[in-house]
């Protein structure tokens, strides 16, 4: 099997550079600035909380290289049962702006791709809470499948079991 290594190009076009100010950030790059605030946003007291707002994303190269590092540490200094919980901060910490309309889904379509990998590769989902039941028509006492699987409450606050 052939592998194939990614080409990091400095710009998309001449004519994206003239008009937009358009230059990719090689990735190379981005780590070094990012080593520069390693211990702010990656690593120390409170990082998971800690915002981010990149003015100029781009491509959003500079984000989702941040999100994978709040995400590796995460996954270092938690216990797997906060890893949902953190992870979902992580992500809604990191902002971007983007000048081109045309760039701003596909940034972030990467970062949700890159979160919802995160999540996936260690059991656990995030996304919309919808299952079948009919509730009107339980009995008292009726079981049903629910289990929140995060929430800003202790676990002795939710629904455990889920008895209706």
């Amino acid at each position: 099997m052939t592998q194939m290594t990614a080409v990091e190009l400095p710009a998309k076009s001449r004519l994206r550079v003239k008009a937009h100010g358009e230059v990719f950030t090689p990735r190379r790059m981005v780590d070094q600035m990012l080593d520069l605030v390693h211990d702010d946003l990656e690593d120390g007291p409170g990082f998971v909380d800690k915002t981010l707002i990149e003015p100029a994303a781009g491509d959003s190269n500079c984000l989702v290289a941040l999100l994978q590092r709040k995400l590796q540490e995460i996954d270092r200094q938690y216990q797997r049962d906060r890893w949902a919980h953190e992870s979902l901060f992580a992500l809604a910490s990191i902002y971007g702006i983007k000048s081109l309309e045309h760039n701003h889904q596909d940034a972030k379509d990467t970062m949700h791709e890159d979160f919802l990998h995160f999540c996936a590769s260690r059991g656990f989902t995030c996304g919309p809470h919808i299952m079948v039941g009919d509730v009107g028509r339980a009995t008292s006492g009726a079981r049903i499948p629910f289990r929140p699987t995060w929430s800003h409450q202790s676990p002795a606050d939710v629904f455990e079991g889920g008895v209706v």
